[in-house]
């Protein structure tokens, strides 16, 4: 979930790019906004999501709290331009699989 444009093509080029054979399956689904990727959580069989903390309906780490309530046994790595090492550990140490800084 990422309501940047611009980070999301970034994020396509870096993760097409570590496959450049295309040799996986992978697909990417962007959701603008917590409403709309809880939802394609919901009707959708998703493996892993890229949050990040700042949307327009969700910032923060209750952000990742619903997210998580809702899917934990769905691979979270948390996205976030704040590079905030307490954020970090706390995310993680909420299930989080990793807090990256964009």
């Amino acid at each position: 979930m990422e309501d940047d444009i611009e980070d999301v093509q970034i994020l396509n080029r870096i993760i097409k790019n570590a496959d450049p054979e295309n040799r996986s399956d992978l697909e990417i689904l962007h959701c603008s906004s917590l409403a709309d990727g809880l939802q394609e959580l919901t009707k959708n069989s998703i493996d892993a999501v890229l949050l990040d903390l700042s949307l327009p309906d969700g910032f923060g780490i209750s952000t990742f709290e619903k997210v998580h309530k809702h899917f934990p046994n769905i691979p979270i790595v948390v996205l976030s331009s704040l590079d905030d090492e307490h954020l970090a550990m706390k995310a993680v140490k909420m299930g989080a699989q990793d807090y990256l800084v964009k």
